[in-house]
């Protein structure tokens, strides 16, 4: 019986949308924040890809691949502009 309810608690969990990563400002930001910001966008792909794996309604499936895709389309805004502004 505990093993059965560990097993559910696990793919709750697992079926619980990860909150997208914050990204810093390019005005103010330094190299480490934006390595530890890469670092925070994979963290969260990965478990976007996760809960689509366990996800079976199909608007919040949606909604979440929209999600990622926005992510990572900001983040890649994000290093072009941070790579203009720290040109040398």
């Amino acid at each position: 019986m505990i093993l059965i309810s560990c097993a559910v608690s696990t793919r709750v969990l697992a079926c619980t949308a990860p909150t997208p990563p914050t990204m810093p400002d390019v005005d103010s930001a330094v190299l480490a924040e934006m390595v530890k910001t890469q670092n925070a966008v994979k963290k969260f792909l990965a478990a976007g890809d996760n809960y689509l794996d366990c996800e079976k309604n199909d608007t919040a499936h949606n909604q979440m691949v929209d999600l990622m895709h926005d992510v990572g389309e900001d983040f890649n805004q994000l290093i072009k502009d941070f790579k203009a502004k720290n040109k040398k």
